[in-house]
């Protein structure tokens, strides 16, 4: 599942609040839209609310998998950058000029 494909949350209200052992059962914490779920939340006054129905809560397995490839992606993008970055020097008065860093 593409990161791009994901809906945007629907939470269900519940009238009791969770209790902390059942939060995971009831909770993707890592969801890209769990923040704004928890606004909206906020905003109608829920006691408390359940992200069990709600299809990214189903696939969260694979969400979480996309989300970490994604992270190891950007890493790696980083530290290629970083790597450039530092073994190339840009001559300001000479933008076309560059030299190996030392």
């Amino acid at each position: 599942m593409k990161m791009k494909n994901l809906k945007k949350g629907f939470p269900e209200k519940l009238n009791e609040c969770l209790t902390e052992d059942q939060v995971s059962d009831h909770r993707f914490l890592n969801c890209p839209f769990y923040e704004q779920c928890l606004i909206n939340v906020c905003e109608t006054y829920w006691r408390s609310f359940s992200c069990a129905k709600c299809k990214n809560f189903l696939n969260r397995k694979e969400i979480n998998n996309q989300m970490m490839q994604d992270l190891e992606r950007e890493d790696s993008t980083d530290m290629l950058c970083s790597n450039f970055e530092r073994s190339i020097i840009v001559d300001p008065f000479h933008p076309k000029k560059s030299y190996p860093a030392q």
